[in-house]
């Protein structure tokens, strides 16, 4: 594995690395390294060599828009991925059309994720997520590593033809989560930090100054009303936002179809967060379910 990371190789796919999740402050470097990893002459796994692709990819990651996910908001699409409806993407649900996003812990099928980025093109959307490399090396040979290669290796490849749907099976589940929680507004970004030294040498090469958005989940005061439901209304099978009640009780997080578009004739699943429901001044509903108090909705069982 080690031999595959030494320049005119093939990048490996396969093979352990303990998993280190990025700092926001470092993306712009991650970006640097990832770009010439995709421009550079060293073969490359799942596909990614096919000119048709790694052309427009190497394109797209040398100005892609940086995204980083807080754990809260890691951990919360994490969950929701394992059941969200089948999708059809946009461009209109992509916070842009080409990013890199790191989250701030593994997530996917095999837990070992910690970066992704996307490109939007004529045929389709390709989608590139990226693992560790390189960690437990000793220092010298870690030092040339982050150098030559930086801080991930390609681990999953995925060219989404327009129209093809994206569901909790896909491999693009968590990054398709990711943008459905920031486009229903379930998020809000903010500048993040970026290292002095990286600042320091974009200045020193005449380039504009590395940025990088910093993703967190919203207040629990704005959540309340995910998808137009007010705190105080009654969930679907309740009885209606008319109904009188003595009590509070609680919804689970879960998704649902909202209408858009001409005629709100499309659909597309917006996640309502685990919340409190009913009059304030009204006591809790017993209950023998023991609640855990986290943005993150419970997991399904996957389909096999």
């Amino acid at each position: 594995m080690l031999r595959s990371l030494l320049p005119g190789t093939t990048v490996a796919a396969i093979g352990h690395w303990p998993v280190v999740p990025l700092r926001p402050a470092t993306l712009p470097k991650v970006r640097d390294r990832l770009a010439g990893m995709f421009t550079g002459p060293d073969g490359l796994p799942l596909g990614l060599d096919d000119p048709g692709g790694r052309a427009p990819v190497a394109d797209s990651v040398t100005a892609a828009r940086l995204f980083w996910i807080d754990p809260e908001c890691t951990a919360l699409a994490a969950e929701a991925a394992v059941s969200v409806p089948a999708v059809h993407l946009t461009a209109a649900d992509l916070p842009g059309p080409h990013g890199l996003l790191a989250w701030a812990g593994p997530v996917g099928p095999r837990t070992d994720l910690v970066a992704a980025s996307w490109t939007s093109g004529a045929d389709g959307l390709r989608i590139v997520g990226y693992r560790s490399i390189g960690a437990g090396l000793p220092a010298t040979d870690l030092q040339g590593l982050r150098e030559r290669r930086g801080w991930l290796g390609p681990r999953i490849h995925i060219l989404l033809r327009p129209g093809e749907p994206v569901d909790a099976d896909s491999p693009a589940a968590v990054l398709a989560t990711t943008w459905l929680l920031i486009g229903q507004r379930v998020t809000e970004t903010g500048p993040g930090p970026v290292d002095g030294a990286i600042r320091g040498a974009y200045q020193r090469t005449g380039r504009p100054a590395p940025e990088v958005s910093l993703v967190r989940i919203r207040g629990a005061s704005t959540t309340r009303r995910l998808g137009g439901a007010a705190a105080g209304s009654a969930p679907p099978g309740d009885g209606g936002p008319g109904r009188h009640r003595d009590f509070r009780w609680w919804v689970k997080a879960h998704w649902r179809a909202q209408a858009y578009g001409p005629g709100r004739t499309l659909r597309r699943p917006v996640l309502v967060l685990p919340q409190l429901r009913g009059p304030q001044d009204r006591p809790i509903k017993a209950s023998t379910v023991v609640r855990m108090l986290t943005a993150a909705p419970p997991s399904p069982h996957r389909r096999t």
